[in-house]
């Protein structure tokens, strides 16, 4: 869905309702542009993190120029562990763990 939103330049309807107008249009095609251009098929065509590091911290460097389609995502059978497979040349599965640095208030 992000894919044909982006190409139908309707990117925006991807905002967190919550963020309100809190947000710059150009920001978010930025953001927008970085994580598909990751997401294509062909590997040769992904930029290396040392890369979307520098083009999403940089208002200077220059984004490539249209990200190509993504990769097929096949949701997975009851018979796998995981929910989901990404298609492509890459079959691997990558587990990341967010953590917040921002301090949080407890109630007693």
């Amino acid at each position: 869905m992000p894919w044909r939103m982006w190409k139908e330049q309707r990117l925006h309807e991807l905002v967190d309702p919550l963020l309100g107008d809190g947000y710059e249009v150009a920001e978010i095609m930025k953001c927008a542009q970085v994580a598909l251009v990751c997401a294509q098929e062909d590997l040769a065509y992904r930029p290396a993190m040392t890369n979307v590091a520098a083009m999403l911290n940089s208002e200077s460097i220059s984004l490539p120029m249209e990200p190509k389609q993504p990769g097929t995502l096949i949701h997975g059978c009851a018979d796998r562990d995981t929910t989901s497979t990404y298609v492509g040349q890459s079959s691997r599965t990558i587990d990341i763990t967010i953590t917040s640095s921002a301090p949080t208030s407890t109630r007693v």
